[in-house]
């Protein structure tokens, strides 16, 4: 009866004259916080007469514990929430990664038998009718999407193979790349280069020159024939490489003084 007297000055500021204030509340912190008392009144009898009994457990361990495991409950709440925005983040970019390759797939394919046809008419002396013949099923097969061998193909020799097939000799100089995603992105853009040479300047001849610096590769690719005549406006096949060499990490700088000129710096494989 004694510690009930002090706590219950300790909760009202009086003695222990009537049980409503403890009737109200089930746990009471002391004001120092020094320990919590998980409160109960319950009827008893004893020698044949009814009592009140109040009880006042001290539980400070267990509310310290409590108050931990909320504390963390609300962290992982806050973690949970962030795997949700990340997923939902993560199959969006997935979607739109997927829509830029076969965007980047389809431009690529359709422009290369295009012009190959168009390089065959022009110059009829040079016609490789098996190599003619295996571009278009190379092509048709891409678009159908029923190539299984494509991991297995290096994109950087891809390229050069597509630039020769359109009439465009590249040269290479400089430091060669090794990695997977490097190789890639200068092939799209030996791709992209040599396809707007032939469309739009009547050229033949792409000069690459690649450069290490701290584990990025810049790549500048120039290409000969007719100078630009006005603003280049980067659409459809520029767009796209543009978009992919930054969701890479790259950058892309497109200039015309006068040949055109495309700069592309590469970062190390992640």
């Amino acid at each position: 009866n004694l510690s009930i007297n002090r706590l219950s000055r300790a909760m009202t500021g009086k003695p222990l004259t009537e049980l409503s204030p403890f009737a109200e509340k089930k746990q009471f912190t002391l004001p120092d916080g020094s320990a919590v008392y998980q409160l109960s009144i319950e009827q008893i009898t004893e020698d044949g007469k009814p009592w009140t009994q109040l009880i006042a457990a001290d539980v400070t361990e267990q509310a310290r514990v409590n108050r931990e495991l909320q504390a963390k409950n609300e962290k992982l709440r806050e973690i949970n929430m962030r795997l949700v925005l990340f997923n939902r983040q993560a199959e969006r970019l997935t979607a739109a990664r997927e829509l830029l390759n076969a965007r980047m797939r389809i431009h690529n394919e359709s422009g290369h038998l295009l012009l190959t046809c168009r390089h065959y008419l022009e110059h009829p002396e040079s016609l490789d009718e098996a190599a003619l013949l295996e571009a278009l099923k190379d092509s048709n097969t891409n678009l159908l999407l029923e190539r299984e061998d494509v991991a297995a193909e290096d994109p950087l020799s891809d390229a050069l193979d597509l630039a020769r097939a359109i009439g465009v000799h590249v040269s290479i100089d400089g430091f060669m790349p090794q990695q997977i995603i490097q190789r890639k992105l200068l092939g799209a853009a030996i791709v992209e280069c040599a396809t707007n040479a032939v469309k739009h300047a009547d050229g033949s001849e792409l000069r690459v020159s690649v450069r290490k610096d701290s584990g990025c590769l810049r790549c500048v690719l120039v290409t000969n024939g007719e100078a630009p005549t006005k603003q280049i406006r980067e659409g459809g096949g520029l767009h796209s490489l543009r978009e992919l060499i930054e969701r890479s990490g790259g950058t892309m700088e497109v200039r015309a003084d006068p040949a055109f000129r495309l700069t592309v710096t590469v970062p190390p494989e992640r």
